[in-house]
């Protein structure tokens, strides 16, 4: 009997841990994301400001029509960009600036374009 006590007491531990991991990594995860929405946000206003395709989109609007044009892709490339991104993505991202930067202009890349044909058409 203490045997069969002995197990459920291990077997309650190893879950109590596994939970207790994945909360810290999702906390970890979280904390992440929040750093990165502003470098996502001037990344994407740097890919727009470089891009022709911008540049052609836009040239016969208002100053204040492509600044919001150009806040509205960027507010959605911030929302999205994450999407397809890992939690060890992520978990990366927060320990290297190097694989923050390099995170950052990927998500970015990747979703301007839908966003910006979102937005434009």
């Amino acid at each position: 009997e203490m045997k069969i006590i002995t197990q459920k007491i291990g077997m309650f531990a190893l879950a109590l841990g596994t939970w207790m991991l994945i909360n810290q990594v999702n906390a970890a995860t979280g904390v992440t994301q929040k750093v990165l929405q502003p470098m996502i946000q001037k990344q994407c206003q740097q890919e727009l400001n470089q891009s022709k395709a911008w540049q052609v989109s836009v040239m016969f609007m208002a100053a204040a029509k492509k600044q919001k044009a150009q806040q509205s892709i960027c507010h959605c490339v911030s929302e999205h960009a994450m999407d397809q991104v890992s939690a060890q993505e992520l978990m990366a991202a927060g320990l290297s600036e190097d694989a923050k930067a390099k995170l950052t202009k990927r998500m970015v890349v990747n979703s301007v374009k839908g966003c910006a044909e979102d937005i434009l058409h």
